[in-house]
């Protein structure tokens, strides 16, 4: 596994976006509730996340995805709309100069895997 790769791999896991989603995905029903009953929601809403049981699985599903290259699970499975963003910054680069050599690249081995597979995509 590339030096590249692992650290994007620490990355993914440093920041899971399952867990975000649960926190980012919660608002407490202010209405006529006081201060008391919203931090007692907010308190419950956190102490249902199961930190290390959701790291455990998100790790087991990003493994499993890795070993069978299944590229479509990595959409499916991980998808942050700041992906672009995310793998150019995990391999150095600005999104806009990792854009440019993906359709360098697609534009060099047209009949290549990446090529073949961003336009079965496409289409």
């Amino acid at each position: 596994m590339s030096q590249r790769f692992c650290h994007l791999k620490i990355l993914v896991f440093s920041q899971p976006p399952e867990i975000q989603f649960r926190l980012t995905g919660f608002g407490p029903k202010a209405g006529n509730a006081d201060a008391t009953s919203i931090q007692a929601d907010v308190a419950r809403q956190v102490a249902a996340i199961d930190v290390l049981a959701t790291f455990m699985q998100v790790r087991g599903l990003f493994d499993a995805i890795i070993a069978r290259a299944d590229y479509d699970a990595v959409l499916k499975h991980y998808n942050r709309k700041g992906i672009t963003s995310f793998v150019a910054a995990a391999l150095g680069l600005k999104a806009r100069v990792y854009c440019t050599m993906i359709v360098g690249i697609v534009q060099s081995d047209p009949t290549g895997v990446l090529a073949t597979e961003m336009r079965a995509w496409i289409s």
